[in-house]
């Protein structure tokens, strides 16, 4: 299991807090030995980059691309990936075709969709509904197309975040602050057609 955590980088394995101004979201591998969860291991820094959070992983259909966001400190995301052969992590690369310079894109989510596979993300990139808004991409010879904006069926005037595509119901779960609910982040389900 590959995870987000926001920890001190200054913590010792005693987990105390030596300096509360040097937290960063890092990503982490846990692995199950039958019932039991083993310690966990942070990834290396070349993936969990000093003075940036790394988090969203999502691996591919495969299990031999892992993508994530490289955050700054002010929150601007960037959507990167790391090649995964033999249980040993690539050099992470940015996802260029899915970035724009000054914008904000995060939290990747991927899925194979009738033989093509579709990257799901948010973001507040230009020609959007207003806040952030879902986007997706797909992949065609190793490069990934021009984003397109899900649409205003699902995106709103306010945040669409969190995308997630279910292969099973074949449906796009994914939360909104908008959309008619409890209140704050609520989450909801629209079925692909």
């Amino acid at each position: 299991m590959v995870y987000s955590s926001l920890r001190d980088e200054k913590m010792e394995d005693n987990n105390v807090v030596l300096d509360t101004s040097s937290y960063l979201v890092r990503l982490f591998i846990g692995k199950k030995n039958g019932e039991q969860w083993l310690k966990e291991k942070r990834l290396e820094d070349r993936i969990n980059v000093p003075d940036f959070h790394i988090a969203n992983g999502h691996l591919n259909n495969e299990d031999t691309i892992f993508y994530f966001n490289k955050c700054s400190k002010n929150n601007h995301c960037n959507i990167y990936a790391s090649q995964i052969t033999n249980g040993n992590w690539g050099e992470p690369y940015e996802i260029k075709e899915l970035n724009i310079e000054g914008f904000t894109s995060t939290q990747p989510s991927v899925v194979i969709i009738k033989g093509v596979e579709t990257i799901f993300f948010s973001s507040n990139r230009p020609g959007g509904k207003g806040g952030m808004d879902i986007w997706f991409s797909q992949k065609q010879n190793g490069t990934f197309s021009k984003p397109a904006n899900i649409g205003e069926s699902i995106n709103t005037i306010e945040d669409e975040i969190t995308p997630f595509y279910n292969l099973i119901d074949t449906s796009l779960y994914f939360s909104s602050n908008w959309h008619y609910g409890l209140g704050g982040f609520d989450i909801f389900k629209a079925k692909h057609q």
